[in-house]
């Protein structure tokens, strides 16, 4: 008879699971809050898990006058993994500039601004304008912030 037991586990892993990759900063925008207080809405958190190699972000947003010709959004990278926190324009990366297509309303037009982080560290940011139920691509511009780097 043997002294001790001998266990043998066989382990499966799967590798879509496996997360290799999680968003080494913050990402964020600025938010007017409803008490018209100010933040920075980190919209890609630090740590967040990368499974497929990127993360991806999307909000919708009205427009506050008809015909409307763009929005700027403020776009902010830090190292907290906060939700929300105070403005630090130190903080901030640069200005998204989404150009919108003639004729958007107040009531039947949205804008969809998407933010992906992929593994090299890029930001990419994307818009489109939806009006009357159609999709239209608008052009985002991208203006850095002096003496910060960033690869669009």
């Amino acid at each position: 008879m043997e002294s001790g037991a001998h266990l043998s586990q066989k382990m499966s892993v799967d590798d879509s699971k496996l997360i290799n990759h999680v968003a080494a900063k913050s990402y964020g925008i600025k938010e007017v809050l409803p008490d018209y207080s100010v933040v920075i809405h980190n919209v890609i958190r630090k740590n967040s898990p990368m499974p497929n190699g990127s993360i991806t972000y999307t909000e919708c947003f009205g427009v506050a006058t008809d015909n409307q010709p763009k929005a700027i959004i403020e776009i902010y990278e830090s190292d907290s993994d906060a939700e929300k926190m105070e403005v630090d324009e130190k903080l901030k990366l640069g200005d998204a500039e989404f150009i919108f297509p003639p004729g958007m309303s107040v009531i039947s037009s949205v804008f969809i601004m998407t933010l992906t982080l992929d593994s090299g560290g890029k930001l990419h940011i994307h818009g489109e304008a939806e009006t009357d139920g159609v999709r239209k691509e608008i052009t985002v511009n991208f203006r850095a912030c002096p003496n910060k780097s960033f690869s669009s």
